[in-house]
């Protein structure tokens, strides 16, 4: 009955989790779930060969991150129409990792021969299933590609465990299995772990920090192992810093490096409230008006929370062997933020990003309460069920949010009003459900709120597109906002492309090309709009090809490439060339994407289907029969 009953805590464990969970799944698709997963509607048949295109054509990473989207392309018969199916398979990723913490944890407690550790390991993974700050991670459809790379982690950590548990005492000696079962760790942990999401790369240096802390009465494993853990972590930095070099694109950021991680110090301590003593109000999803540290003093806060984690981190290190878990907990913590919260140009604040290094702290909470052996039983038992009742109470506001999309826009908004993206997700909200006036009048309150926010007078703009009778007295109010506006470039980019492409579909009447192109022309000569700049002059090309002006949007084309000749500015000119009959000029356009597949292989594969659709017209034209449509 003993060896059962943590088995039967588990199961328990599951079903409150899907009870929990199961108010967040009518929820709709948000934010990167359209960017990523719209090329859904491109697989038809679902044969295997549209799932590996699909698969190898990601955009959110530098990998492509091609396992994730095929876990997608398997479900294209839900797209659009069904994002609980998405989220039920989101679920269950969760569950699965749940479970790979609770097999590693147990393993590491025999390893250490950790007092209660038959309990400890199955309370700490259940203690992380049911944490709210991973609702987010769960139920924002897109996050599967975080939770796929923590699965390739916690499972080849709890390979890597394996191979350490069947190591031979014997110093010198280590087996064929102990070196196939560390080599398979690496092989999940990192290389499929990377095929999901790139934050897998610093799976080495978790498994450094397991050997440092956890496994430091451990025999020593052998220095070929040591040399297969460092080894990926040294050629990632010198990619990172010779090649990749980071600093160089905050163009579109609000802040520099140096802001970036003088911020972080004070993010990952509120990283750490959250995580030990979350509140509906304090996940909030968005944070785009995270103050920026921009300076060491500046808030004072900043100088504070460095000092605290420099602290923190002496005394893990020298108390590593004497209170390994609690040293563990800090690297391990740490360990998994170190690409997405240090000199990489992200943004500021994203809870997803504590998915993979929550699961120490939870380690380190359950294994602290069994340490106190001056509390009776009976009270770290009853303290730790009121824990668990809090948790519950909390993930369950939270997921009934997610099911609710308005409702859940109308508490951020309540909850956060001195954000700019709140408002114009509130105000987006309210004109899908189909309200437009109220939409409009959300987006006048926030301009007057936030003037120097480019991207609220283009959305208030757009509304003009679609209900003629809404459309501001004039384009100034926009106009003025693309010149000297500074928020939310990206955003605002996004509206502008919304608006252009109404324009060319005939859907945007209210507005006049001349209006059009005067908002694209002010977003043009705004220093903060530079990145974006090829992005702007092809939208100005599209504008001049909609009123039949061709030899306008010819030199605006000619003016895109030159600014930058990625594959979506040469697909753009393509198209355009074979809608104006130039097989010529199309046919150059053409052969240099093809010749990309050599240069930048993974950019050439991401476009791989336009191409091809592209090569189709372009034979249809330049054959005897056939339409070029």
């Amino acid at each position: 009955m003993q060896r059962f009953l943590p088995a039967g805590f588990w199961l328990l464990a599951l079903a409150a989790f899907w009870l929990l969970y199961r108010p967040g799944l009518p929820g709709g698709f948000i934010f990167d779930d359209y960017p990523n997963l719209q090329r859904l509607a491109t697989i038809t048949t679902g044969r295997w060969q549209e799932l590996l295109s699909y698969a190898v054509q990601g955009i959110a990473g530098p990998s492509g991150r091609p396992l994730s989207l095929l876990t997608f392309a398997l479900q294209h018969d839900s797209w659009p129409a069904d994002p609980g199916a998405f989220k039920r398979i989101n679920l269950l990723i969760h569950a699965i990792n749940a479970s790979l913490l609770w097999w590693c944890f147990a393993r590491l407690a025999q390893l250490m021969n950790l007092h209660q550790g038959r309990w400890i390991a199955p309370i700490a993974a259940a203690l992380w299933l049911l944490w709210p700050i991973q609702v987010s991670s769960v139920l924002y459809v897109v996050q599967r590609m975080t939770l796929l790379a923590a699965t390739c982690m916690f499972l080849g950590l709890a390979l890597y465990v394996e191979s350490r548990s069947v190591q031979p005492r014997a110093a010198g000696t280590t087996t064929n299995k102990a070196h196939a079962l560390f080599l398979l760790a690496l092989f999940v942990g990192i290389g499929l772990g990377m095929l999901c999401k790139e934050n897998a790369i610093v799976f080495p240096l978790l498994v450094l920090a397991v050997e440092a802390t956890l496994l430091s009465r451990v025999r020593r494993p052998p220095r070929l192992w040591l040399a297969g853990l460092w080894l990926p972590l040294a050629a990632f930095t010198i990619y990172l810093l010779v090649f990749l070099q980071p600093w160089q694109h905050y163009g579109n950021r609000a802040f520099d490096m140096t802001e970036r991680v003088l911020t972080e110090g004070r993010v990952l301590w509120m990283y750490v409230q959250q995580i030990v003593l979350p509140s509906a109000g304090s996940l909030r999803f968005l944070y785009d008006n995270y103050p920026v540290s921009t300076g060491l003093f500046a808030p004072s806060t900043t100088a504070l929370a460095w000092t605290a984690w420099l602290a923190v981190i002496i005394a893990a290190w020298q108390s590593r062997r004497r209170w390994p878990v609690a040293a563990f907990a800090v690297l391990f913590f740490l360990g998994s933020h170190v690409l997405e919260s240090t000199i990489v140009p992200l943004e500021l604040v994203f809870e997803h990003r504590n998915y993979l290094g929550s699961p120490a702290i939870a380690l380190f909470l359950v294994a602290g309460l069994t340490g106190i052996t001056q509390v009776r039983p009976s009270v770290r038992l009853a303290l730790g069920a009121l824990y668990f009742v809090m948790l519950a109470v909390v993930t369950f506001n939270i997921t009934s949010l997610w099911g609710n999309p308005l409702l859940q826009k109308k508490v951020w908004y309540m909850q956060n009003p001195d954000s700019a993206r709140v408002h114009t997700t509130f105000a987006a909200a309210v004109l899908v459900e189909g309200y437009p006036e109220e939409s409009a009048r959300l987006l006048d309150i926030a301009i007057e709120r936030f003037p120097t926010n480019s991207a609220l007078a283009i959305a208030r703009a757009e509304i003009g597109c679609y209900v003629p009778e809404l459309r501001p007295a004039s384009l100034d109010q926009a106009i003025a906002a693309a010149a000297k506006g500074d928020g939310e470039i990206l955003t605002a980019v996004q509206f502008l492309d919304r608006i252009v492409n109404a324009f060319s579909e005939n859907h945007c009447s209210a507005y006049s090309a001349a209006e059009i192109v005067d908002l694209l022309r002010a977003a043009q000569d705004n220093p903060a709009f530079q990145p974006r700049l090829c992005d702007l002059v092809l939208l100005e090309g599209i504008v001049y090809s909609a009123i039949g002006e061709t030899d306008r949007a010819r030199e605006r084309l000619q003016r895109a490439l030159e600014l930058d000749r990625r594959p979506r500015t040469l697909i753009q000119a393509a198209s355009w060339e074979l809608s104006n009959g130039n097989t010529i000029e199309a046919r150059k356009h053409l052969d240099a994407l093809h010749k990309l597949r050599e240069s930048k292989p993974i950019q050439y594969f991401a476009v791989l289907d336009d191409v091809k659709l592209l090569e189709l017209r372009y034979r249809a034209l330049t054959s005897d029969s056939g339409s070029p449509e």
